[in-house]
């Protein structure tokens, strides 16, 4: 029946629920029979359950010592490990199974294999405490010193576990290693003294375990005896020989860890050893200081009776005397006291333990201190005294009036030069300064910044204490270092409550600061509510006084915008033609901040309550010039209130006209909003020695590099518009320049709107020439623009000139000049201006273009192109070839011969239309 139940093979191996074959099952089951038959009829031996277990792990868990040894006798693998990694002879030990051990051992069961945690069979029988397997396995010889994943040997476990002493015993005999240590640094003599097993420290000290070997943060076994309390064992230590003075990683010796732990006992025994009493940690402490930081009155009697130094310092410089009185102990600090404590000692920070116990508020240690006699004047490095701290940590009033009553000087000053009264109202404790103030305290002692306590208090802005020293008798005058009084600290705040204490008090309105500011002028420039402002008005406060630059009030309030302060000063009376030392009224102040928002109210305002729209600054200059000048982007409507008839085109020491100074700093905006109001472009001005109109200006600007072409071309054209081109110098350096400088764009905008040809002497241009004009022969008065173009190499402007009909008698074929600038290239191998002269330059002009030069020569710069050609009184047919038009982008375009003739040539040259310039490569994008 079984042989039916066990074939074929394959059912052999089908698993149920749990994943177990057949044999696993049988096992499992206890049937010796079917596991026979099952082994016989080949079942597999290596198949594992879900926990990954095979046969012989089952058998041996289960205790079958026939079935392990039919498995064995099989050929089951003695080494396969199960999902923890366990093998037969791992769960044999675990098991407790003598019997089955001994068979896996002779079986050749691998004494070193370790589970998922790392350990042997060694380990887990010494952690069975099974002295019967561990001798087995010792005498299989295992490796002692095998580890498991947190670096435990055996002996570790044995010591750690506390099991009977006879396993360590063994193990010794054995051979292992006392000195091991696990992933921590402990020796099994660490965990020994940690487990607090005395007969195993007994053992491994007599097998010459050592003393002195440290853990990983310094312990050694004394240290742990001692952190864990065992008195037993750290006499054990002593007397084996422990080095008592041995300090952990963190400075601290086996006597520092016993007086942390408030062990009375160990500390004795530590001191009768003759553990050293003055070893520091690395904080610098003492026993003696952590037996009082921790508070252990009992253990600060025995160090102080063992003969401990009070004076000892730690790293900061407190004595013990420091630490109990931070720590509030009145019962140890008396002890110190006793024992002969330095009262005067101070730590780096300069404190006594005066100063500590004021610093913590401690009325009972303040009195045992002052009553044992200590300096009450001790500075800390801050020169404070303990009166200093107590008015400054503002503490109960109590420790003020010991200190007073004990002698503490009121008068002495810190480091700053603050005295208690000072501090006291720094901090604003109303009962320490009644205090202060009734024990005399000298209300006129000043700080380092010249305040005294009543500016601070004004400063700080405490109403009670202000009350409290005006009745005491505070001066009301007193000036500290920058000339401020009570009056002007409590405007410069804002307080109008204080403000309002001090006029009753009869403090003086017009009393000036260090730069001569009344309160009145500070509450102008801070800005403060105007009822400050109406208060000092109605209590006298004086309009026109001057500070040292010679503002008013009104010049303050207009300067910071407060259209408010303004106007309640002006409906109180004040001037608004007074001027300050840069000669300017409160109109011409306001127009130069005009940029500036809170101006555009101020302005209408002034001009409503009858500023002189026509004052003028020391340079001659009306408010509307300084608000050109000064600001940018003027909104319209600001601007307006100011460009009147009288005003607009007039003229400052310099000649400078509103439109001038907007042209000056090509302000495109205000150009426009002037020449829309009525400025005339065409003032010339004289006074700075070099004619010049506006037009010139942003001309002359521009060439300087102070702005981008576009926007000089922007501002003049919008100039030329409004026929400034008329009044332009007769000088023609500034054109020359614009060639020089290849600014076509603008180069264009002057011949198109009628700019006459002039020639300039090379001397008048000198200042801007390159090297190569340096050539230019003296004899040469007259150059020409075209000339200029040329001696530059620039054909593009060359070109538009002479389509253009921009010429001087100079530039007829024929004349010396032209001679001159050819003789030039040839020695200088200016090709290409060669070429063009040879190309341009080379025929003569039709009679009806010569009439015109000659007629721009006799008329010089009076007359634009078109009076020009009707002086020519050519028939009307070439004086329509002579004049420009506009297309539709604006461009200036020249008649050509086309229109007339049909014939595609240029009016001067015959040259192609095409090699014109508005047709040529460089065409609009150039020009």
């Amino acid at each position: 029946m079984v042989s039916k139940l066990i074939s074929p093979r394959a059912q052999m191996e089908e698993r149920n629920v749990k994943g177990s074959a057949a044999l696993h099952t049988a096992i499992e089951g206890g049937n010796n029979e079917m596991v026979s038959k099952l082994i016989e009829a080949g079942a597999e031996l290596e198949e594992r359950n879900i926990e990954g277990n095979t046969a012989l792990h089952l058998a041996v868990k289960s205790g079958q010592r026939d079935t392990v040894d039919k498995l064995i006798a099989a050929g089951a693998q003695l080494q396969t490990q199960n999902d923890e990694g366990y093998t037969a002879l791992h769960l044999a030990v675990g098991e407790g199974n003598s019997e089955i051990v001994s068979k896996l051992i002779a079986a050749g069961a691998q004494l070193e294999a370790r589970n998922n945690v790392g350990y042997t069979a060694l380990h887990l029988a010494v952690g069975k405490g099974n002295c019967e397997i561990v001798s087995k396995l010792i005498a299989a010889g295992p490796q002692l010193e095998a580890r498991n994943s947190s670096g435990y040997t055996a002996l570790h476990l044995a010591a750690v576990l506390n099991f009977t002493s006879e396993i360590v015993r063994e193990l010794i005999a054995a051979g292992a290693q006392l000195e091991t240590r696990n992933d921590d640094g402990y020796t099994a003599l660490h965990l020994a003294v940690g487990e607090g097993n005395s007969e195993i420290v007994s053992k491994l000290i007599a097998a010459g375990a050592q003393l002195e070997a440290r853990n990983n943060v310094g312990y050694t076994a004394l240290h742990m005896a001692v952190g864990k309390g065992n008195s037993e064992i750290v006499s054990k230590l002593i007397a084996a020989g422990a080095q008592l003075e041995t300090q952990n990683y963190a400075g601290d010796t086996a006597l520092y860890l016993a007086v942390g732990k408030g062990n009375s006992e160990t500390v004795s025994k530590l001191i009768a050893a003759g553990a050293q009493l003055e070893t520091q940690n690395d904080e610098g402490d003492t026993a003696l200081h952590l037996a009082v930081g921790e508070g252990n009155s009992e253990v600060v009697s025995k160090l102080i009776a063992a003969g401990a130094q009070m004076e000892a310092r730690n790293n900061v410089g407190d004595t013990a005397l420091h630490l109990a009185v931070g720590e509030g102990n009145s019962e140890i600090v008396s002890k110190l006291i006793a024992a002969g404590a330095q009262l005067e000692t101070r730590n780096y920070a300069g404190y006594t333990a005066l100063h500590l116990a004021v610093g913590k508020g401690n009325c009972e240690i303040v009195s045992k201190l002052i009553a044992a006699g200590p300096q009450l004047e001790a500075r800390n490095n801050a020169g404070y005294t303990a009166l200093h701290l107590a008015a400054v940590l503002n503490f109960t009033s109590e420790i003020v009036s010991k200190l007073i009553a004990a002698g503490a000087q009121l008068e002495t000053r810190s480091d700053e030069g603050d005295t208690a009264l000072y501090l006291a109202v720094l901090r604003g404790n109303s009962k320490i300064v009644s205090k202060l103030i009734a024990a005399g305290a000298q209300l006129e002692t000043r700080n380092d910044d010249g305040d005294t306590a009543f500016h601070l208090a004004v400063r700080e802005g405490n109403n009670e204490i202000v009350s409290k020293l005006i009745a005491a008798g505070a001066q009301l005058e007193a000036r500290n270092n920058v000339g401020y009084t009570a009056l002007h600290l409590a405007v410069g705040k804002g307080n109008s409550e204080i403000v309002s204490k001090l006029i009753t008090a009869g403090a003086q309105l017009e009393a000036r600061n260090s730069s001569g500011y009344t309160a009145l002028h500070l509450a102008a420039v801070f800005n403060c509510t105007s009822e400050i402002v109406r208060e000092l008005i109605a209590a006298g406060a004086q309009l026109e006084t001057r500070n040292d630059d010679s503002n008013t009030a009104v010049h303050l309030a207009v300067g910071k915008g407060n259209s408010e302060i303004v106007s309640k000063l002006i409906a109180a009376g004040a001037q608004l033609e007074t001027r300050n030392d840069d000669s300017l009224t409160p109109l011409l102040l306001s127009v130069s901040l005009a940029k500036d928002a809170p101006q555009s109210e101020i302005i209408p305002l002034l001009k409503e309550y009858g500023a002189d729209l026509t004052a003028v600054d020391k340079y001659g200059n009306t408010p509307l010039h300084r608000m050109v000048m000064l600001c940018r982007f003027i909104q319209e409507e600001t601007l307006r209130l100011l460009a009147f008839d009288s005003v607009i085109n007039k003229q400052t020491k310099y000649g400078m006209t509103p439109l001038m100074l907007a042209a000056e700093a090509f302000d495109y905006n205000a150009i426009e909003i002037l020449l829309k109001h009525g400025a005339d472009p065409n003032i010339v001005s004289v006074a700075s020695g070099e004619i010049c109109t506006a037009l010139s200006i942003v001309i002359m600007g521009e060439k300087e590099g102070y702005v981008g072409e576009n926007k000089a071309l922007d501002c003049a054209e919008l100039l030329i518009n409004h026929n400034a081109l008329s009044s332009l110098p007769e000088s023609n350096a500034q054109f020359h320049r614009m060639i020089v400088r290849d600014q076509r764009r603008l180069v264009r905008l002057m011949v198109t709107h009628g700019m006459p040809p002039l020639c300039e002497t090379v001397e008048t241009v000198i200042d801007y020439m390159s090297p190569q004009y340096m050539e230019v022969p003296h004899e040469m008065d007259n150059l020409s623009p075209l000339a200029v173009a040329l001696l530059r190499n620039n054909i593009t402007i060359a070109q538009y000139m002479v389509e253009n009909l921009f010429l001087t008698p100079a530039d007829v074929v024929g004349s010396s000049e032209l001679q001159h600038l050819r003789n030039l290239f040839k020695r200088t191998f200016e090709d290409e201006s060669l070429r063009f002269m040879e190309e341009n330059l080379s025929q003569p002009m039709p009679l009806f273009k010569l009439s015109f030069v000659a007629v721009s020569a006799q008329l010089g710069g009076v007359a634009g192109r078109e009076e020009r050609i009707h002086k020519t009184e050519l028939p009307q047919l070439f004086q329509d070839m002579l004049l420009f038009v506009k297309d539709f982008s604006g461009e200036s375009l020249l008649f050509t011969t086309e229109s007339l003739t049909g014939s595609p040539t240029s009016s001067l040259t015959g040259s192609p239309i095409g090699s014109s310039i508005e047709s040529s490569s460089e065409s609009d994008s150039d020009f």
